[in-house]
């Protein structure tokens, strides 16, 4: 394979995650001067000079970014605007530019302080929340936009169709709640042993075997909270999809299979550590 330009392949582990986040600060400034330098031009107008309806077309056509780029770039553009101690946040990566999008709808110059130091590092689903709870009681509403197969916009209007006669004037929100709901329940079910009327164990831990009683996979996600338990050097990995049952110690090395010898793993945590114990895989801060 040919060498890529500014190829990171001579540095060490520790030397590139280093570099990595260097980068990572450069984009951050770039990103909030470009940002800043649209809410410039948006304040002066210049896209019509050169030839463009609105500063939307000029940051597609002219600048050459995808649609939802530009939204993004100009709805923070505005808040910056609006509230410049948001630069602060955006420039250090405390808030990102979704976020920052999330909120600039409800931002005003009361409440901009507190709602932007209440942001911080949080993730989009945290700031949606954030947003709900201005308005308590009200129903909190998120935007999401999909591409969908005929075949399943059918469907949904079929579902639709069907649920009038509960819910007159469904729309596909309320199907995809319902749909959403119904799915989870059985998958659940099937994945987690979640059931109206879980059985009691029919033995006391340690189970003498690979397998995993559904208690016990009940206890131990209940446990880690449905979030892979893996600490690495900057904290615990944030991963809530796709989770499996790690043994503490390999069942093939004398592991036991009981709950406290268990824990939640995403499954490129656990197949890291399978690795790392059987020696086919180097350590997790490597600077050689």
């Amino acid at each position: 394979m040919e060498k890529i330009p500014g190829s990171f392949d001579q540095l060490t582990d520790d030397q590139l995650l280093s570099e990595v986040k260097v980068l990572v600060a450069r984009e951050r400034e770039a990103t909030t001067a470009l940002v800043l330098s649209l809410a410039e031009v948006e304040g002066r107008q210049l896209y019509l000079a050169v030839g463009y309806p609105s500063l939307h077309s000029y940051c597609v056509h002219e600048l050459q970014l995808s649609r939802a780029a530009a939204y993004r770039r100009i709805g923070a553009a505005r808040a910056l605007r609006a509230f410049p101690a948001a630069v602060e946040h955006l420039a250090k990566g405390s808030i990102t530019l979704t976020n920052l999008n999330v909120l600039a709808p409800h931002l005003t110059a009361e409440n901009h302080a507190a709602m932007l130091d209440a942001a911080q590092y949080r993730t989009k689903e945290e700031v949606e929340r954030q947003v709900a709870e201005l308005s308590p009681g009200a129903e909190s509403l998120v935007t999401l936009h999909l591409r969908l197969r005929m075949e399943t916009r059918d469907k949904l209007r079929r579902a639709q169709d069907l649920l009038r006669h509960a819910i007159p004037d469904a729309n596909a929100s309320d199907v995809l709640d319902r749909a959403l709901t119904l799915l989870i329940a059985d998958l659940e079910r099937k994945k987690l042993a979640h059931v109206k009327r879980p059985r009691r164990p029919a033995k006391i831990e340690p189970v003498q075997t690979r397998y995993i009683p559904a208690w016990m996979r009940r206890a131990v996600f209940r446990r880690d909270q449905h979030r892979c338990k893996f600490v690495g050097t900057t904290g615990r990995c944030p991963e809530t999809a796709g989770l499996e049952i790690h043994h503490l110690k390999l069942y093939a090395r004398g592991g036991r299979t009981k709950v406290g010898d268990l824990e939640l793993r995403c499954k490129p945590h656990n197949l890291y550590e399978a690795e790392l114990a059987l020696g086919s895989a180097r350590p997790y801060s490597n600077s050689s």
